[in-house]
């Protein structure tokens, strides 16, 4: 699944992501009742942060995300080593500053009608902290967190690994459909660019404490314009647009790699989502304590307005409902104690007749096998490589995964199908395997 929000300047969201992304660099033992028998004991374990795409290399930046290059560029669009990446962010007590010097230059406006016009619309327009970047979550069923809490070290990697690469074929997709810019008055003129600057950072917690593995994929609000080399923000439109394209490619892409790499199996949800066979609807309830919490919220409001319009309410306001229930049932994340964590999650299976440890007996080698050992053996070795599919403009891939809004068009340029052939074959990255075949 992947969500879409914009981030605003400031200190605070980027402290909270920078924060955030030490929980995903956590490495300790679940309690197994294996390991009394001799076998290692399960590890949890999880990937840190890394930059990414061809905004990224343009930049120089590689490896981990680190504070250092990190806060200029989110806070304030300052690249590294110096220099603004066009204009810089505005600030939101900078935007407020200005807000309130133009309502008091408004003021002095002597015609009436002229000077209420003016002060609406800066009140309808002026005073707004700009937008950083675009915070592009990817998360995977829940069943798959499960099989991570309750798999060995071998499994949790390999989770790990289908979800990274699912994740990198969903940002291929947003950097081929999406990286574009707005230029000229009011953005009238749509513009290529090189690529992306993302800093991808990697969680395993939901704010209820439950399992949940997901990595924000922080899309800087900037992007470098092929045509003259100057670096603007980013066409929201062009992102949104994206997201449904993107976030099918991911689920797609995780089932394909999860089937590669464990032998599982799905099963079909009433939504159309997918869960791994062998994990069973009430067990992922369990583990849900968020969606309960914003399901029992919507419920709420739904029944007052039922009340008082004597309807259903309509899907749009249903969706304006789960956006206030989201907002007003999100508690503060506070750090987990990982034995608190783990003492939580067996717990919470015990109580529901399960043991967590037992899961992966119920899930692995479900799928499909390699009919001769040889096959079998390549599988085994491919799946230990760190590649990242190659997703071009022309693939059938990309093509059965368009975004069907029609509200934005990007323009044709040839340069745009070169990207993800540079982008696939920078140094460090193998060739992606065609496992679609």
């Amino acid at each position: 699944m992947l969500t879409v929000k914009k981030i605003l300047a400031g200190r605070g969201a980027v402290d909270y992501y920078l924060n955030q992304t030490r929980r995903g660099l956590a490495d300790y033992y679940l309690p197994d009742e294996r390991a009394n028998e001799g076998d290692a004991a399960a590890r949890l374990s999880a990937p840190g942060s890394s930059w990414w795409g061809s905004g990224a290399e343009s930049l120089a930046l590689s490896g981990e995300v680190e504070r250092a290059e990190f806060v200029p560029l989110y806070t304030k669009a300052v690249r590294p080593g110096g220099g603004y990446l066009g204009r810089k962010f505005r600030l939101p007590e900078e935007a407020v500053a200005a807000k309130a010097d133009a309502l008091a230059a408004a003021s002095e406006i002597d015609d009436p009608y002229k000077r209420w016009m003016a002060r609406h619309e800066i009140r309808r327009r002026g005073g707004h902290a700009s937008v950083a970047a675009w915070d592009c979550t990817f998360s995977p069923p829940k069943s798959v967190s499960l099989l991570w809490a309750a798999g060995d070290r071998d499994v949790q990697q390999q989770v790990w690994a289908a979800h990274l690469a699912a994740v990198g074929a969903g940002l291929a997709y947003l950097e081929e459909h999406a990286a574009y810019v707005r230029a000229g008055r009011n953005g009238v003129r749509v513009l290529d660019t090189s690529g992306l600057v993302v800093a991808r950072m990697n969680e395993w917690t939901s704010r209820g404490g439950d399992m949940h593995l997901h990595t924000h994929c922080l899309v800087l609000n900037r992007a470098e314009t092929i045509v003259d080399g100057r670096w603007r923000a980013l066409d929201g439109r062009a992102l949104l647009s994206a997201r449904t394209g993107a976030g099918a490619l991911y689920n797609r892409t995780l089932e394909a790699e999860l089937t590669r790499r464990l032998k599982v199996a799905w099963r079909d949800r009433p939504d159309g989502l997918r869960e791994l066979a062998g994990v069973d609807d009430e067990l992922v309830e369990a583990f849900s304590s968020r969606r309960r919490a914003i399901t029992a919220a919507v419920e709420k409001l739904a029944a007052a307005y039922r009340d008082k319009y004597g309807m259903e309410a309509p899907p749009a306001v249903l969706s304006a409902m789960a956006q206030t229930a989201w907002g007003k049932t999100r508690q503060p994340k506070r750090d987990l104690d990982p034995n608190e964590a783990l003492e939580r999650w067996e717990a919470t299976a015990r109580r529901h007749g399960r043991k967590l440890a037992r899961l992966p007996e119920q899930v692995l080698d479900r799928g499909p096998q390699p009919s001769n050992p040889a096959r079998r053996a390549a599988v085994l070795i491919s799946s230990s490589r760190d590649w990242q599919p190659a997703v071009g403009r022309r693939s059938p891939v990309t093509t059965c995964c368009e975004p069907r809004s029609t509200s934005f068009r990007p323009p044709t340029c040839p340069q745009r199908s070169s990207r993800h052939t540079r982008n696939s074959s920078s140094p460090g990255r193998s060739a992606a395997p065609n496992w679609w075949a």
